[in-house]
């Protein structure tokens, strides 16, 4: 354990890409990673943490390991929305938000909010995808079928044509 309590003096670390600050007493994260604009790891398990707020500049974040801190309900998730398109992995296990909310419920909520979440509390989402709605299903399918023909057309233009859709109207 350590006595950190505030993120501060990172200003100068703007190529950082991975920063454990775990099992120290931050109450806030407030802007202290603003301009760690290359931070694509952040470890901040068994803090005192209450609210996700000050991430909304790290657009490259793909794993954040917030466990056993104060997250109470999906309401102090919501600025996770900011990180949608590069949030692939999230662990929230020992959180308050697990027992008020429920574990299921939150992966459901975590899953339409980042839609490219792959682990949530260190396991694949695949199995959990089957539990949420369809359309949430259906945009996951899209989305994977989207990146393999991107990554087998080789620089080929794309077999999409527009006005065509997965989804069909009767």
């Amino acid at each position: 354990k350590n006595s950190i309590s505030v993120i501060e003096g990172l200003r100068e670390l703007t190529r950082l890409r991975v920063l454990d600050l775990s099992y120290n007493r931050i109450l806030r994260l407030g802007h202290g990673l603003a301009s760690c604009s290359s931070l694509k790891e952040l470890y901040l398990a068994g803090n005192k943490i209450s609210e996700i707020e000050g991430l909304h500049r790290l657009l490259k974040l793909t794993v954040l390991d917030v466990r056993f801190n104060k997250f109470s309900t999906t309401k102090c998730l919501g600025q996770l929305a900011a990180n949608y398109s590069s949030l692939q992995a999230i662990s929230l296990e020992g959180n308050p938000a697990q027992k008020n909310v429920g574990d299921e419920q939150l992966r459901k909520y975590l899953l339409g909010l980042l839609p490219n979440l792959v682990y949530y509390n260190r396991q694949g989402t695949k199995d959990a995808r089957l539990g949420t709605s369809t359309h949430q299903l259906d945009r996951g399918l899209r989305s994977e079928l989207k990146n393999s023909s991107r990554k087998s057309s080789h620089g080929a233009s794309s077999s999409h044509k527009p006005g065509s859709s997965t989804a069909r109207k009767a």
